[in-house]
């Protein structure tokens, strides 16, 4: 009998043990394209990870790894003694450029600026062909 999916439904989490990525970037994927799509806004107290474990049928050490990739990534920050929350400045926003209304093709042509460090850097040490 193949294994059956896993679901932890509040947040919309359903893991395959069939698929080759690993569990615990399953439950990664999952949480970010939640958060991504407002599904958790910012703020929201996730579950904690003995909950998440036993609703998604895993070990706790999975879920906490997941949680541990998105808190470096930025997208969760844990509150010692209160729990794991959605970071209410995300990355993605954070690393779109903002829209200052100048159209695309303006300035495409013109290579990009590089500090004169990095330009002596380069010169010493050319990139491999």
């Amino acid at each position: 009998m193949p294994p059956r999916p896993r679901r932890a439904p509040l947040l919309g989490i359903a893991l395959d043990p069939r698929l080759p990525a690993p569990l615990h970037k399953q439950i990664g994927a999952h949480l970010r394209r939640a958060i991504l799509e407002r599904r958790l806004a910012g703020g929201t107290k996730l579950p904690s990870s003995r909950v998440l474990a036993r609703d998604l049928a895993c070990a706790r050490g999975t879920v906490l790894t997941a949680l541990d990739d998105l808190a470096a990534e930025g997208y969760l920050h844990a509150r010692a003694g209160s729990g794991v929350f959605v970071a209410k400045d995300l990355p993605d926003e954070m690393l779109a450029p903002p829209d200052r209304g100048v159209p695309p093709e303006a300035g495409a042509g013109a290579p990009p600026s590089l500090p004169a460090r990095t330009r002596r850097l380069l010169a010493h040490d050319p990139a491999p062909a």
